[in-house]
């Protein structure tokens, strides 16, 4: 910088102190400015969002509350970054979310337009640019936040196990008895089982971060609730929660209580918030995790530094929610699928009884 630019910097300076009252005018009119400019930014995005869900389908809930609720969520998102203390780190991470969901979004639109006929597919333009586009939206996520590449990938690695045993339990009487309403103890006893088990399995399977387990154990209280009520969840949620807290550590307790909070949760949401969507889904998920780690977790280690649970929760709070969140989006994917199998077989065999009932009845013949 030129003497003749630091010269003027400091005349204009000058002049400006000398002016009654200029510095706290200064300071109020700036906040004003940029207290305005938030708030018409947070109008906007919460009404183009509003009107994204909107017109997606799927959300019943009035307009005027679900542009409140989407305010809120801005709220808390600025909230987040006073707490936390970092600002900048809030950016990034809802700047990974936003990206991945656009990654997401693009591959889907894909995956669409290849099952479109062939007259009403994009072009090979179109499809070059959404493929480039999608995988440079989900790079530039992996490479922004260390965190997924270290923690969150190797945790969708492990969910793998989890969704083909969630793929053979859809097929199964179990999973039938619970669907058409008919479930017993018994019943009720194997599901607790099978996803109290679930959830070890995910604290088995996770990762020593400091002496913080990052996981995806709250996933099978969540589904044990969704499927059997928050009884199920609870008790589920109590197996894998026992679990945890005989490994020890500093986080041991509140973890506990998070997993068995998270099944009452799943419970509360299949029983009032049907139906079920994605959408409810994703937001069950990232709410369950949020419980845990930025309420649960905070209560119970009353005495802890406030930096370590600071880190705890910049380390754990992303991919646990998008581990969590994603694990149950795809149990919906598969039970809706299976549905959709058993509503084709059951079409197929009215249209034969329809067409020739003869045969149909020769069948039954011995």
């Amino acid at each position: 910088m030129n003497e003749e630019v630091i010269s003027a910097i400091a005349v204009s300076t000058h002049l400006f102190m000398t002016i009654p009252l200029a510095a706290p005018v200064f300071v109020l009119s700036s906040f004003i400015l940029l207290a305005g400019a938030a708030i018409s930014g947070m109008d906007g995005r919460a009404r183009a969002v509003c009107g994204i869900l909107r017109e997606a389908g799927g959300i019943q809930i009035p307009a005027k509350k679900l542009y409140r609720l989407i305010l809120l969520a801005f709220s808390v998102i600025i909230m987040a970054a006073i707490f936390i203390g970092r600002p900048e780190a809030v950016i990034k991470n809802v700047s990974v979310v936003s990206s991945i969901l656009f990654a997401v979004i693009g591959f889907a639109l894909i995956y669409i337009d290849n099952n479109l006929p062939r007259e009403h597919r994009g072009s090979r333009i179109w499809l070059a640019v959404m493929a480039i586009g999608s995988g440079v939206f989900l790079l530039v996520a992996l490479l922004e936040e260390a965190t997924i590449l270290a923690f969150g990938v190797p945790l969708m690695e492990r969910l793998a196990m989890v969704l083909l045993v969630l793929f053979v339990f859809v097929r199964s009487d179990l999973a039938s008895a619970f669907r058409k309403g008919v479930a017993n103890k018994t019943d009720l006893l194997w599901l607790i089982l099978i996803f109290g088990t679930l959830s070890i399995y995910g604290t088995f399977r996770g990762f020593n971060f400091e002496g913080v387990l990052l996981n995806f154990r709250d996933l099978g209280p969540i589904l044990a609730g969704l499927i059997g009520g928050p009884i199920a969840g609870a008790a589920a949620g109590a197996i894998g929660g026992l679990y945890r807290y005989s490994l020890g550590g500093w986080t041991a307790l509140p973890c506990a209580v998070a997993t068995i909070v998270a099944g009452i949760l799943g419970g509360l949401a299949g029983r009032r918030w049907l139906p079920l969507t994605p959408l409810r889904l994703a937001i069950l998920g990232v709410a369950a995790e949020a419980l845990h780690i930025l309420v649960i977790l905070p209560l119970f280690t009353i005495g802890t530094p406030f930096t370590e649970i600071l880190d705890v929760i910049r380390a754990t709070l992303l991919p646990m929610s998008v581990v969590t969140a994603a694990g149950l989006i795809l149990y919906l994917v598969i039970e809706n699928q299976y549905k959709k199998e058993i509503d084709m077989k059951d079409l197929v065999c009215w249209i034969r009884k329809e067409i020739d009932p003869e045969l149909e009845a020769e069948k039954g013949e011995p």
